[in-house]
């Protein structure tokens, strides 16, 4: 089932992106990645972790920042695809932000919300 996107929403703010990703993030993976478009695959470890509102929710907030141009969740993929502005999201953003701490978390999407 793909999670339809509701057009143009109110940016998201820091908040709104760390609320709805934090809890995600650490059950992502790339699955693949090339410049302007990724492609993450949720583990089956992280199904407690989703629902299609969460899901929705975090679409939504990804598509109100500029840098991201387009998101289509396929929750029965278990994936996400990410379609973003690759001067401005560097490449390895990405993978710095599964992979780090709360705070440095924190601090990477700070840098979107900027």
């Amino acid at each position: 089932m793909n999670v339809p996107s509701n057009g143009p929403q109110t940016p998201a703010t820091f908040a709104d992106w760390l609320s709805a990703l934090l809890p995600l993030r650490r059950h992502l993976d790339i699955a693949h990645h090339i410049r302007g478009r990724l492609r993450l695959r949720l583990a089956l470890g992280g199904l407690k972790a989703v629902s299609p509102e969460i899901v929705a929710r975090l679409q939504q907030q990804m598509e109100s920042v500029p840098a991201i141009r387009s998101v289509r969740a396929n929750l029965a993929a278990l994936s996400v695809v990410i379609e973003y502005d690759p001067d401005r999201i560097p490449a390895d953003w990405w993978q710095a932000l599964l992979r780090a701490s709360d705070d440095e978390a924190r601090r990477l999407l700070a840098r979107l919300d900027a």
